[in-house]
This record gives C-alpha cells, structure tokens and sequence, in this order.
C-alpha cells in the first residue's frame, strides 16, 4: 500500500524541515506517491471551503502526491528537485520539470511563479525548460532592502510549459504519431506546492506571486494552495497578468483553455465564467466560494508584451478591457481586491530585467517570427516604480502586508492613473528628474508630452573638462530638443578631481589627472540600466554626445559597450592614443565635429591622441566602410554663429555596415569651444536619431 504524502502529525510540528530531511523526505514520500485520495487529503482537519469539492471533483488535485524526485541538488543555501517526466511534471518539448526552495529567516512562505510566454497551436513564444535554483531578481533577492518578502521562505517555480500553471494535455502538431507539445502546467504546479507542504507546513501567512504567465497561473495555484494550507492567510500578487484575454472574443480564451486542457478547471457552477472573455469571472467566483486570501494586481495600462504581442490588441484597447474588468471586480470587492496601475507600456514590476524571464539559456526559448523587433522595446517597471502620488510599488506591497488599521496599512488603496485625453494616450508620465546612485546622482529631462506609451530615444550628453551638466547643457541647449524630436536627455557628471573640475576617465591620455581611476564606464552603463527601469526607452537609440574631455568618454562608452550604442557625436573629442585599446566588438555610427583651429585638441592629433581625421578613420575601418570611399562633399553647412556663412564642410565613408555612418564635419576656423547656431544642435542630433543600433544579435537567433 502505498503512503500519501502527508504533513507531520507530531504535537507541535516544526515549522520547516532541515534540508537534508526534506530531500529524502520528499523524495520517499513522492516516490510512493497517493492511494486512495488525492494526496492531500489530510492536508488538515478543517472542512474544505465552499468551492473546493466542485473544483477538486473537476481534476484540480489530480496531480498531487504523484510526482517523483529522481535528483536532488543543494547549492549556495538553495534546495532544486528535478522530477521524473514519467511521474507527470514535464516542460514543453519533454525536458524535466525542476523547483527549488530557499529557507528564510521568517515564518512567512513565498511561493513565485515565473512568467515565460505562453505556446498554442497558432502561436508559440515561451521558454521550454526549467533552471535550476532561485534567481536574484528584485521579489527574490534577500539583499534588497526594499524587497517586502527579503526575508521570506521560498518555493520558486519556473516555467516551462507554456500553458500558465494549469495545462493537462499533450499534442502531436506535426502529425507523427507522437506527441511534441507537452501542456503538463497542473502537474509542475502539484508537484511544487507539495513539496512547499513537505517543507513549510506551518507558516504564518503565504504570498502567492506570480508575474507574467506566472500572474495567470495564480488562478490555478490559488485554489490549490487553499487546499493544501485551510487556515494560512494567502495574499496573491498578480503581476502583469490580470487574467484578461481578447476584448469581445470569448473564443480566443476558450480556445487556449481547450488546448491546454485547463478548460474542466473552470466551474460550472461560476455562470459568469461562461462564454467570457476574462478569468476575472473566476477570480470573482474564488472570492464568493474561498476564503482568507486578498489579491493585488500590478499592470502597465498599455501592457507591450501582454498587447502587442500575446494578445495583439490595439493598446487603448487592452487599457479598456483592463479597467472595464479589473474595474468592476474592486468595486465589488474593494477590501480584497486592489490595483497599482501605471500609465505606459510596462511588462511586470517584480522582476527587473528581462533576463529573470527568459533566463541564460536563450536555446530554451522559442520565439515566432518578428518577435525579436517586439521583444527588443520590452520596458520593465519595477519595486521602486512610482505612482503620480509617489508611492512604490514596493512600499504598496509593504503596506498591503501591515495591519489594516495602521498608518501603513491604509495606505494598501486602489491606485490606478485618470483615463488620458480623447486621443487615448494623452497621459504625462511623471519620470524622474535625476537618476544614479547617492552622490552622482545624473539629471534627467523628459518631454513634456511624454505619455509612457511610445519609446524615446536617449541622448546622454558628457560635457567636457570642467563643465558640469548643467553647463554643458546651457552651452549647447540641448534641452529644448527633447520636445520637439523626443527624446530622453540624461545629464550625468564626471568626477570632481583635485582642482576642483569634473573629468572622465576615459582612455589611456584622457582624462584622469589625478589618478583615481573611476570606472566611468560602469557608471555609465549602470545610468543606462536604471534609465531602462524607470523609462520606456527604445534601446536601440542611445546617443553620446560629448564635447572634448566628454567626447573621449563617448568614444570609450562606444568602444566598451558598442553593442549598447547606436551613434557618437563627438565635437573636439578623440579616442584612444593606440586604436589597439578599442575593443568595439558592434558597429556604431560616429559624427565628429572638429574645428580647424583648435588648440586644445588639435584637428591634426598630437602625441596624446588621434586628431579628427584619424579617429574617423579608425571608426570607418572597425565599422566595415568601403576602403578609399572617404570623401567630401559639395554642400557646406552654416553651423556656428560666427556671422560667417558656410563655416562647415562634410566628409562621409561609404559601404559601412548596414545602417551605419561615419562623417566628419570640419568646422573652418573654429577653436576648441564653438558657439553653436541651433542648426548645429538640431541637425547633429537629427542625424544621431536617424541612425538606430542594428537589431540585437541573439546566438542562434536570427534579427
């Protein structure tokens, strides 16, 4: 006979079991698997809820007590269990499922699951197999101070399988005989909560947080866990996946739940589920029918990877379905029910990066064709993402998780942006002023209409040897700009060095006096990953332009991180003394702007760096431009306000990568501190603009 899987029955029963003790522990238990229940039958004493029989007599604990440990691996405090496919768990194309476990220093459980796409027969773009261990993302990290569960135990579950968490049911798409597309979603899903049973079968209270799929797979794990857990207190964050399918197409949800054999999960009972277009219905009818849980739902109005790509609505469509729906659910449940919405195209605010979704492994992930273009504007809100009342995401969470009745608490409300203008994006976004970490802290200017919606380029101006921003800024007037050809403007400053004056570190002559050596390109770097957090920002237009000790940086950056650059505009810069120390491993466009009577930096090069005509030359040469194409052509440009017509001639390469372009503009008789007209800002940065990064080069992935 064999033995379900069962809590401890001791008197007093600890509140996590030691790791070695969960893994053979687990591991028998599994391996013997149920019989003569669902094996989670005795999960406690306490009468099941109103709605669980109906769902449990539906199939929802079919899966529990069956699955199987064949591999158990502990690594840096982390517990992972690979499980036997024969036994049921199993990601998309056959390869094992696999879970993992973290003890943290509270009684409180958290049990995350990830996102990853989502794969039907008409569309297919998901990650096809489960990493090992938990990874550091934002929700995750016990580092983090702002993390509300930093303390938490955890139960990490990746996702693998394409189907949200509730898939039972395997196709064969190509006709063989065999099947090739493996929906076992319920299976993963009952395998890891029992192992959280096994491990943590007492906690005080359990958050249930999913993002992305994962915020769709809570629809299933909610229940499920009521089971297994009768009396634990459950808070559920859905991040980024409200439960919302086609607006005014119940057959498009329908389908995805026939095909992913999800379909008998849904009550009969919850009429209001029938025929729609949501699982907001259902969310409702979990309310009515199970107890002692709240849900917080996290979402980008225009949600860019739910909209656009998943579901391939209009956005001001998918913003109306969301508020109609969510709408109606807080209104009827408005003390268990609550939102923190944002205005703009955002995908979750739990993880981060992009990378916490589709992992290192970018073989495991199958995208559809013209998915790269969708997938490279993908914009992340995250724990510090901020309401127009300036609330974070993270203090929301924080204040969900305090006393109703304490000043923190009341401040868990339902916070959600005023519809926009009669365009349907006439939103203002409020974006930050200043980014960076405490002490260079780098001044931002957004538009004035930015709505959050389409994504703007970044131009990052790098003055010179002393000249802060702000005075850089004041020179060449960049600002204005941002209006009218859109774009974000970030400001940051070099270091101050010991005379007082800001400088970079930027090649082996320039421009560290002092010898500190700052590592301004992880600085910068850094800036531009925040910026990406906190902005919709399009990443394949990110601009430097630098003016003398600002324009070697910009040449550094370009140099250090080309793949994250698209063009350099550089007026009376230069670049390395020895080309060697340039490791540009992708093309960048590159505008030098050089006058013929600089003292400084002269036009000609000196025995500290290259001049203008040289370090074009090297760029033209890393960038792929025809050889012996260098030429100059007929037109001349009046750029600087000298009272001197036609003060300016252009060189250009031809034949560079596609995309590409590399120019010089030889400003005749200017020193070292021209004195722009408003041509010269607007049609250096028009060119900048005009000249995008070429699509992000994935390994085994075609652009």
């Amino acid at each position: 006979m064999n033995t379900p899987l069962e809590p401890p029955t001791s008197p007093s029963p600890p509140r996590k079991l030691p790791a070695i003790g969960l893994a053979i522990s687990l591991a028998i238990a599994l391996v013997l698997g149920g019989c003569g229940g669902d094996g989670a039958a005795e999960a406690g004493k306490k009468a099941p809820e109103a709605g669980l029989p109906e769902l449990l007599a539906n199939g929802l604990g079919d899966h529990l007590g069956k699955a199987v440990v064949s591999e158990t691996k502990e690594a840096d405090g982390v517990t992972t269990l690979t499980l036997d496919p024969s036994s049921g768990p199993l990601c998309l194309r056959g390869d094992p499922f696999r879970f993992s476990m973290r003890d943290g220093s509270s009684d409180e459980l958290l049990v995350f699951l990830q996102g990853g796409g989502a794969c039907w027969s008409a569309f297919c773009l998901a990650v096809n197999k489960a990493p090992a261990g938990v990874p550091l993302l934002e929700s995750l990290d016990p580092a983090r101070p702002e993390n509300p569960y930093k303390d938490h135990d955890v139960v990490y579950l990746p996702y693998c399988d394409g189907s949200m968490f509730s898939g039972d049911r395997d196709h064969d798409d190509d006709g063989d005989g065999e099947d090739d597309r493996f929906h076992r979603g319920l299976a993963n899903l009952s395998a890891a909560l029992d192992g959280a049973k096994a491990r943590y079968p007492t906690p005080s209270r359990i958050t249930l947080a999913g993002s992305s799929g994962g915020a769709y797979g809570t629809f299933a794990a909610l229940p499920l866990l009521r089971h297994l857990y009768p009396d634990v207190p459950i808070d559920v964050v859905e991040d980024s996946g409200a439960g919302l399918g086609k607006p005014g197409e119940p057959a498009f949800l329908a389908k995805l739940l026939d095909e992913f054999g999800a379909s008998r999960l849904i009550p009969e009972s919850c009429a209001a589920c029938q025929g729609a277009d949501s699982l907001l219905p259902f969310r409702a009818w979990q309310f009515e029918h199970l107890q002692n849980f709240r849900v917080a739902s996290l979402a980008g109005l225009r949600d860019g990877i739910l909209a656009d790509v998943f579901l391939q609505v209009p956005g001001a469509d998918f913003e109306a379905m969301l508020r109609d729906r969510t709408g109606a659910l807080a209104a009827a449940y408005p003390d268990r029910y609550r939102r923190f919405f944002r205005a703009g195209r955002f995908h979750t605010a739990l993880l981060g990066t992009p990378a916490a979704i589709l992992g290192d492994d970018l073989s495991a992930v199958e995208l559809p064709k013209g998915a790269i273009g969708q997938l490279a504007g993908i914009v992340l809100a995250n724990l510090r993402s901020t309401a127009p009342s300036g609330q974070t995401v993270a203090g929301w969470l924080m204040a969900m998780r305090a006393a109703p009745d304490s000043a923190l608490g009341k401040q868990w409300t339902d916070v959600v942006p005023a519809p926009g203008g009669a365009d349907g994006k006439g939103y203002v976004v409020p974006g930050p002023s200043s980014i960076g970490p405490p002490g260079r802290k780098a001044a931002l200017r957004l538009p004035k209409d930015y709505d959050g919606v389409d994504p703007l380029p970044v131009v990052v101006l790098l003055g010179g040897y002393d000249y802060f921003a702000k005075d850089a800024e004041e020179w060449f007037a960049l600002g204005p700009l941002c209006d009218s050809l859109g774009f974000a403007l970030l400001m940051p400053d070099g270091v101050v060095d010991s005379a007082g004056s800001p400088t970079w570190n930027a090649t082996d002559t320039c421009c560290d006096y002092d010898g500190v050596g700052t590592d301004d390109v992880a600085y910068l770097t850094a800036l531009l990953d925040e910026l990406a957090l906190q902005v919709h920002i399009d990443p394949r237009r990110v601009v430097l332009f630098g003016h003398s000790a600002g324009g070697f940086m910009a040449y550094r950056m370009a140099c250090d991180r080309s793949e994250r650059i698209a063009a350099v505009v550089s007026v009376a810069g230069s670049g390395f003394k020895d080309a060697w120390l340039c490791k540009a491993t992708a093309p960048v466009s590159v505008l030098q702007i050089h006058g013929t009577k600089d003292d400084v930096m002269p036009f000609g090069g000196d025995d500290e760096a290259p001049g203008a005509l040289e370090i074009t030359a090297r760029w033209g040469a890393r960038d792929g431009c025809a050889k012996d194409s260098w030429a100059t052509e007929d037109d001349l440009l009046d750029l600087l306000d000298d009272n001197k017509p036609e003060d300016a001639s252009v060189s250009a390469f031809s034949g560079c990568a596609p995309g590409i372009d590399v120019r010089l503009w030889t400003l005749q008789g200017a020193d070292h501190y021209p004195e722009p007209k408003p041509l010269f800002r607007s049609t250096s940065l028009g060119w900048a603009l005009a000249h995008p990064r070429p699509a992000w080069p994935i390994p085994g992935v075609d652009p």
